[in-house]
């Protein structure tokens, strides 16, 4: 193993630049994406233009719950201010949080709490009024509930009534502490839970199983130079056969990539916040494992670089469509029960250790190894 580490290592002295570039193409492009897709994310939440003719906590209130609510983007402004960007379709509505909006709640009035804006080009307007209302209503129905708890407390002479500004933050913290409703915007099947999961909807590891497959298979055409080079022959005299060297070659390769997995874990955590587990280093190792051998299989059976580069991308592409990484597949996985067992990312996305391509890329290995013949393609 030392002689072969040695021999590997005069290797990349020679080439290390390319080796160092496809080692570490899947981090840099991973991070890039997902920096440009939030980014474009953030830029595309939808402006809607606020008025506040009082301001009040409760309207406070409203409007911080807007700024909360992902892909909206309230814009405080002036009402004259606001109907000038809603003509010049720079807002794509405007909502006007009318005089005595805290009083009329209190009182139990819905009337003329809000008044709306829309233009022609207001495609989010009905959703967004949607919104708004829910927060209203929810305010609304705090009051109307506090009103009714005092009404009672006076009904049946308690005399510690509380007042009806502590029933509403009292109300206020039973939510908070309960969690009674969570929801998130979501696309699809994509999902996320605040402190859980980033809220993008690409997934950063997502992106990088599908771009670290592509890199190993540029890694890995080393299998086939090195079986074509003129120094192939002289393996039948040395102390290693060519198989041999190439399986020694292979395990130091995936030594090296894993490494670098388990580099690239450390640096998603600094720069993208992404958590550390035992669960993940597993994975990672598994899915590693699975690249390496299939790959260190697949690359066995051809003898010109160009056909492996062409079917190595034809390969990425086809996954990238199929796997259900980047673009949900729930419809076939619903309709074709078999779909999860072929999938070669399945193994990753669902976090567990072992697929059929684990065993069936074993299977190959063994039997590359016993056989006579050297396999062409």
């Amino acid at each position: 193993m030392k002689a072969t580490f040695q021999t590997r290592f005069l290797f990349w002295k020679r080439h290390w630049k390319s080796l160092l570039f496809w080692l570490f193409f899947p981090f840099v492009v991973t991070w890039f994406l997902i920096v440009q897709f939030a980014t474009l994310q953030a830029d595309t939440k939808v402006p809607v233009g606020i008025v506040l003719e009082e301001d009040t906590e409760l309207v406070q209130d409203v409007v911080a719950s807007l700024e909360d609510t992902p892909h909206i983007r309230p814009v405080i402004l002036s009402e004259k201010e606001a109907l000038n960007q809603l003509q010049k379709h720079e807002l794509d509505s405007v909502f006007i949080f009318r005089n005595r909006y805290e009083e009329s709640i209190e009182r139990g009035s819905r009337n003329q709490l809000v008044k709306s804006y829309q233009s022609d080009m207001s495609f989010a307007y009905t959703p967004l009024r949607e919104t708004v209302i829910s927060y209203v209503q929810q305010d609304y129905s705090r009051a109307k509930t506090a009103f009714v708890v005092q009404r009672m407390g006076e009904a049946y002479g308690v005399e510690d009534i509380w007042s009806f500004d502590e029933l509403i933050t009292r109300s206020k913290e039973i939510v908070q502490e309960q969690k009674l409703l969570e929801v998130d915007f979501s696309f699809a099947n994509d999902a996320s839970s605040k402190g859980e999961e980033s809220s993008s909807l690409l997934k950063t590891w997502h992106v990088w199983a599908l771009f670290s497959m592509l890199a190993t298979f540029m890694v890995f055409d080393w299998v086939i130079k090195e079986k074509r080079s003129a120094v192939a022959p002289r393996f039948t005299f040395g102390r290693y056969s060519l198989k041999q060297y190439l399986l020694l070659n292979m395990i130091l390769y995936t030594s090296l990539l894993f490494a670098v997995d388990l580099l690239t874990m450390v640096l998603f955590k600094y720069v993208l916040q992404e958590a550390i587990t035992i669960k993940l280093m597993f994975t990672l190792l598994s899915y590693r494992l699975l690249l390496t051998i299939c790959i260190f299989i697949f690359s066995n059976w051809f003898k010109s670089t160009y056909m492996y580069y062409t079917m190595a991308f034809a390969i990425v592409l086809f996954v990238t469509l199929m796997s259900g990484a980047l673009i949900p597949v729930e419809g076939i996985k619903a309709k074709f029960a078999w779909f999860n067992y072929i999938n070669p990312l399945e193994v990753f996305l669902t976090s567990t250790y072992l697929s059929v391509w684990h065993v069936a890329g074993f299977v190959l290995l063994v039997l590359w190894y016993v056989w006579k013949g050297e396999s062409d393609a």
